[in-house]
């Protein structure tokens, strides 16, 4: 389902969609995702560039079937405890927002193939990307300003 470009919010009963694979959702007005997001079983495919969301529910790490997930150019500041759940995410794009750290548990993405964090805030990256993750492509440039 590709809902681009509007100025849309996600209503509560999103979670309803169950058997709905692919959401996009991109360069619209999404401040908060609302924790019925949990209910998207099946959801393999998300994106969300290009909107205007500050920080992520703790729901969504319950969504364990995503492999491609696109929050570039938002406001993020910090991603939700247990964000290293995702068991088959292949690609993950947190580039352009106002992250000033990574959480270790991002080195429990195993399956990860390319993670982008470019124009963020962050100073350091945790030894776990060094170690654990498996990711054949790593962007990452100098920081931007978080507005």
């Amino acid at each position: 389902m590709s809902l681009t470009p509007n100025d849309l919010q996600v209503p509560p009963n999103v979670g309803e969609l169950v058997h709905l694979t692919r959401l996009n959702v991109s360069y619209n007005s999404i401040s908060k995702l609302p924790p019925e997001v949990a209910g998207l079983r099946n959801l393999k495919y998300l994106n969300m560039v290009k909107n205007k969301l500050k920080d992520l529910p703790q729901e969504m790490t319950q969504i364990d079937t995503l492999e491609e997930l696109n929050l570039s150019i938002n406001k993020i500041a910090e991603l939700p405890r247990g964000f290293g759940s995702y068991n088959h995410l292949r690609f993950l794009d947190l580039s352009f927002n106002c992250l000033t750290e990574l959480s270790p548990q991002i080195g429990l993405l195993s399956t990860l193939i390319e993670l982008h964090i470019s124009f963020n805030k962050l100073k350091s990256l945790p030894a776990e990307i060094g170690t654990s993750l498996l990711a054949t492509r790593i962007t990452a440039r100098p920081h931007h300003r978080c507005a």
